[in-house]
């Protein structure tokens, strides 16, 4: 077995299996509905992709660097992430809402708050997102929690656009190396493979 396909197997193991220390030997993680999902998906290793990212046809695509460099709970923490915006076909909403390159950052920042609401309790939210998501909640106390992702988006939506870059220039959804793709907002990548 290569190594990517290795890392990333164990990752969907921790991802489903029972916690270190639960009660009972017989106690699930309780995430036994991701098992289904989280093998459904197909792992593509790419350098196209800093980290780890999803397209709406269910394929990973993956740095092996990244994978190689990053715990196994690290890169499963990231596919329970990806996974929920497979499940919540993020993509098929922001289509519905007419989301495209310039709303693009707003509905990964919306998405990402419910996924946060939904893994943080569990201890399978991924840091960037969980710190985000303090973030944004700090800034406006109008985020509240367990809001939809479109609630999320038309309260982030009427505040001010904060820069998404260094250099205060808008990403580019289409270039952007370092997101969760299109499995987030329908708008396919430069790195995707054909539907």
């Amino acid at each position: 077995m290569d190594p990517i396909a290795e890392r990333v197997a164990a990752a969907k193991l921790w991802l489903i299996s029972r916690p270190p220390g639960a009660p009972g030997a017989d106690t699930p993680r309780d995430l036994p509905y991701l098992a289904t999902a989280v093998y459904a998906l197909s792992t593509v290793p790419t350098p196209a992709v800093d980290t780890i990212r999803a397209d709406e046809y269910w394929r990973l695509y993956i740095n092996s660097d990244w994978a190689i460099a990053t715990g196994v709970p690290d890169i499963g923490r990231e596919l329970a992430h990806i996974v929920w915006h497979l499940l919540m076909d993020h993509a098929g909403r922001a289509r519905a809402i007419r989301i495209d390159s310039t709303t693009s950052r707003l509905w990964h920042q919306a998405c990402d708050l419910t996924i946060a609401d939904t893994l943080t309790s569990i201890n399978a939210c991924p840091t960037h997102v969980a710190v985000a998501a303090e973030h944004t909640r700090a800034d406006n106390p109008k985020i509240g929690i367990g809001r939809s992702a479109e609630d999320y988006y038309a309260i982030l939506s009427g505040l001010p656009a904060h820069p998404t870059s260094s250099d205060g220039d808008r990403i580019d959804p289409l270039t952007d190396r370092d997101s969760c793709g299109s499995a987030v907002d329908g708008i396919p990548r430069a790195s995707d493979l054909p539907p």
